[in-house]
């Protein structure tokens, strides 16, 4: 099986997810510990925002025609990645803000991963069956 770029996109982005969400599952007490202090570093927020525009830019460069196909899902996560990165630049302070309201419980975590979870299967099955 051959893929083409917005295949490998949609399941590096899964992979990225899964990564992300499976600490969270495992150890949640720590991951907001570890969280908590990421937060408080204005440059580490920084460097998340530019990686959230090249993130972006990716999906944008990828497939920029909203047309209603499943390549809406490639428009829809490059807009978001990228109004994500210029809000972190821009004001480091808003993600510290928005971290206390999402993560201040250990079941807020628990929900996320979940979540997350979701995603991650959900990309990886449009890119294997969809595209």
């Amino acid at each position: 099986m051959v893929f083409e770029f917005p295949q490998v996109l949609l399941l590096w982005t899964a992979l990225f997810f899964l990564i992300f969400a499976l600490p969270m599952m495992f150890a949640p007490h720590k991951i907001l510990r570890v969280l908590e202090r990421m937060m408080k570093n204005e440059d580490f927020i920084r460097l998340r925002g530019i990686i959230a525009l090249l993130f972006g830019l990716a999906y944008v460069t990828v497939y920029q025609v909203i047309d209603g196909t499943w390549g809406l899902l490639f428009s829809l996560f490059g807009y978001l990645s990228l109004l994500k990165g210029i809000r972190l630049i821009w004001n480091p302070a808003y993600a510290n803000t928005k971290f206390k309201r999402m993560y201040n419980t250990e079941g807020k975590m628990i929900l996320r991963w979940a979540i997350i979870l979701i995603c991650a299967a959900l990309l990886a099955w449009i890119a294997l069956t969809k595209i």
